[in-house]
């Protein structure tokens, strides 16, 4: 199956969701994003460096019951739910990058438990065999499997 968007699964997160900013351009559930408290609003990060939240709203719907055909659109009156970063919080996401940095894993089925990854500019994660020290947020693969019929990893949070 392939769904349209990322779908997110809080398997263990600390926390209260933040729903105050809107979305500057359409974020999918499981991206990170920088928070612009000026603007009023949620933007892609242009670094690994920017301090990041993950976008894990309630997906409303009313044309589809598939969670993998909602995204959080830009402008909209709902505004995206995020979470703060917590070391150990342990989350699983459909949206994962494979470009970016110096030799990410290129494809699902080479990324192994025990990986590292980190936010790329998309907001999407990318998993390396070792960490980017420089990157606000690090986190581990600790399994592989599937959400709504697409690809997943679970991961926690390590920085």
């Amino acid at each position: 199956m392939a769904n349209k968007y990322g779908i997110v699964r809080l398997d263990r997160v600390s926390g209260t969701p933040d729903g105050r900013l809107k979305a500057k351009v359409d974020l999918e559930n499981g991206q990170f994003v920088v928070q612009d408290e000026v603007n009023g609003e949620l933007k892609l990060p242009a670094a690994v460096t920017d301090r990041v939240v993950l976008v894990a709203s309630v997906c409303h719907q009313y044309e589809s019951k598939n969670e993998g055909d909602f995204i959080n659109k830009a402008g909209s009156n709902l505004k995206p739910r995020t979470y703060e970063k917590v070391a150990g919080d342990i989350f699983t996401v459909t949206a994962i990058g494979y470009t970016g940095g110096t030799s990410p894993r290129g494809d699902f089925n080479s990324i192994q438990v025990g990986d590292k990854g980190h936010v790329q500019p998309s907001g999407k994660l990318v998993f390396y065999a070792a960490a980017d020290t420089t990157a606000y947020l690090t986190v581990e693969v600790i399994g592989k499997t599937k959400l709504n019929g697409d690809n997943a990893v679970q991961v926690k949070i390590v920085k």
